[in-house]
């Protein structure tokens, strides 16, 4: 993409609509998936998440704003979550932990590989690790709400 005028910096930089920087030369340009580093709200930063799940989500995003149009676009705001099987393990990531400065195992046991881990910032909940199958899923209120770290265990 070099000469493109698009804003490269670790990915195509784009907006909160998947609407790429840069000059376009007026034409409607998106980029999502692995290629695009989209600006997160709740992060207040360009991320580039680079996991299936996310691209396709960003895709449905990015193929709304290019119907819609830059001014009627929607922000797409979906917390980032990636999994991964890891033998008989599939760990879960919910949320972004980056520049986190405190991590606790909030529910089970990590000798066990039955277990689920929260990351703070700035006294925080940011994200959580799970191994626990969709358990990752409860605490999303807690990352959406920046709810104290550690987070209390949802019922």
């Amino acid at each position: 993409l070099d000469g493109s005028g698009l804003r490269v910096d670790d990915g195509v930089v784009c907006d909160g609509t998947g609407a790429a920087d840069g000059d376009t030369g007026g034409a409607a340009v998106v980029a999502a998936g692995d290629v695009a580093r989209w600006w997160h709200p709740l992060y207040e930063r360009h991320l580039r998440t680079e996991h299936w799940d996310d691209a396709g989500r960003q895709g449905e995003a990015a193929a709304r704003t290019l119907l819609a149009g830059p001014d009627r676009a929607d922000s797409y705001h979906e917390l980032p979550y990636f999994w991964s099987d890891q033998y008989d393990v599939k760990v879960q990531m919910l949320g972004v932990p980056t520049d986190y400065d405190a991590v606790d195992i909030v529910e089970g046991d990590p000798d066990a590989w039955e277990f689920l881990a929260a990351y703070g910032r700035g006294g925080r909940t940011i994200a959580v690790l799970g191994t626990i199958p969709n358990r990752v899923y409860a605490y999303r209120d807690a990352i959406t709400k920046r709810a104290e770290f550690p987070p209390k265990r949802p019922d």
